[in-house]
């Protein structure tokens, strides 16, 4: 029944719709060529933290190395799926 359908929408929001970096849901998506996503503003003090003057960094999640190409992180793409199930979940 409902409870149930309120389990799965929870964890839904919980693995697809939270930043592994603050745990809270996505600001402004932003999708790693490795296909994790993060927010913006997170991935910015994590590539502050982490990146190199060529602009690369390893992804929080997998390690895997993205290089950023003009346009830095903005101009990773934005994670449409993400911002289309948050709308269908909330």
């Amino acid at each position: 029944g409902a409870r149930m359908a309120e389990a799965i929408l929870s964890q839904i929001s919980g693995d697809f719709l939270e930043c592994a970096i603050c745990l809270e849901p996505f600001k402004d998506p932003k999708i790693l060529p490795c296909l994790h996503t993060f927010c913006k503003g997170c991935l910015e003090k994590f590539f502050a933290n982490e990146g190199d003057l060529k602009g690369k960094f390893p992804c929080p999640t997998c390690r895997t190395e993205t290089a950023l190409l003009e346009g830095g992180l903005a101009g990773l793409k934005d994670n449409f799926f993400v911002l289309s199930l948050r709308d269908t979940v909330e």
